[in-house]
């Protein structure tokens, strides 16, 4: 919502115009249940969300970007080295993250443990 909101573009043409104008490294624009959109020097792309069953949306985004970073720095991996494949892993386990979130209420207390994330990235159900 705030890439269109500050833009006027999709989620899609704001990641794109956001690593062109601003010279990021990398750029994540959130589409809630939709997914993420992805924009780096090596590419661009989309990781789709998981269909759960949502009570709560609070902290959702922080619990992303949060999941997100965790994999990055656990990796040690340069902003400017993400690749794809890199990419695809990484943003599955923030939406996976993300998404649990979102079947509880609250904000601290809906933060998933890595485990219940893991077990949704290889069931795909909760």
């Amino acid at each position: 919502e705030e890439v269109e909101f500050l833009f006027g573009l999709s989620p899609e043409e704001g990641a794109d115009h956001i690593i062109r104008t601003f010279r990021s490294a990398a750029v994540f624009v959130t589409g809630g249940e939709k997914g993420v959109w992805y924009q780096t020097a090596h590419g661009k792309g989309f990781v789709p969300a998981f269909s759960l069953p949502t009570v709560d949306t609070t902290g959702a985004g922080d619990i992303f970007f949060g999941s997100l970073l965790s994999q990055i720095l656990s990796a040690e991996i340069h902003p400017d080295a993400l690749d794809d494949g890199f990419l695809l892993n990484a943003l599955t386990f923030a939406n996976a993250a993300a998404g649990l979130s979102t079947t509880k209420f609250g904000g601290m207390e809906s933060v998933p443990e890595r485990e219940a994330v893991l077990q949704l990235i290889k069931t795909g159900r909760i």
